[in-house]
């Protein structure tokens, strides 16, 4: 299992070049060249993230966009991307009416590039916490079965 952290370093944003039209790469030579090939061969990529102001934080969204490397390329060959499935966990400090709703469309939007199956019974939102401890157990219990179902969809 690969985990990338996307604080860990330095994704510079897309800049719409057109590069990756021609190519399978980017014209940025940072942390995301490994990273292609491993998004792309995954069984699974799972999204566990905060949300600021109804949105992906910035690092993440860099990472987001830069795979429009694979989208040029699954233009070009779709079998050139192994199907996968998708699941996201956002949390946020506040809890209002379609807090995630853009956080959800953009990995929806992700998840459909990379050719990983996707819909709202592959998420968890966890709204109005900052801490794990604000979590009750009946929630926790939840988002278990939530993850055991992803789980067994995989297999």
């Amino acid at each position: 299992m690969n985990k990338i952290h996307v604080y860990d370093d330095t994704i510079h944003p897309c800049t719409a070049c057109g590069h990756c039209r021609d190519v399978f790469g980017c014209v940025f030579d940072d942390c995301m060249a490994p990273l292609y090939e491993k998004i792309r061969d995954s069984d699974a990529v799972i999204i566990s993230s905060p949300v600021y102001f109804s949105s992906l934080p910035g690092q993440l969204k860099n990472l987001i966009d830069r795979c429009q490397v694979l989208w040029e390329q699954k233009e070009r060959d779709k079998n050139s991307i192994r199907a996968k499935f998708g699941f996201l966990i956002l949390t946020a400090g506040s809890n209002y009416k379609d807090a995630f709703r853009p956080s959800f469309t953009i990995s929806k939007h992700f998840f459909h590039t990379l050719r990983a199956s996707f819909d709202k019974s592959c998420c968890i939102f966890l709204p109005g916490v900052d801490t794990i401890n604000e979590l009750a157990p009946a929630m926790i219990e939840s988002y278990k079965k939530t993850s055991e179902e992803f789980l067994k969809k995989m297999h």
